[in-house]
């Protein structure tokens, strides 16, 4: 479980404000097997302390992963 997690925060950083990537932020392609253990072992794009310092990313509170039908979802503030 910490392993989806972790993707899926990795991911949400670098992608939910590119307007590119952001449609991507779906259970289809972060836990597509072919690409998981690269996200999983990727790091973040966007450090942690700059997203912090701009406020780009000040109404994500949660992640969340439901454990029985996998479905993702990001919760804000």
């Amino acid at each position: 479980m910490d392993q989806l997690k972790s993707v899926v925060d990795k991911k949400t950083s670098d992608w939910l404000n590119d307007e590119k990537m952001n449609q991507y932020l779906n259970p289809e392609t972060l836990f597509r097997p072919k690409k998981f253990e690269i996200y999983l072992n990727s790091k973040s794009k966007v450090p942690k302390a700059e997203a912090e310092d701009n406020g780009k990313y000040k109404n994500i509170k949660t992640t969340h992963i439901d454990n029985v039908t996998g479905e993702m979802w990001v919760t804000g503030g």
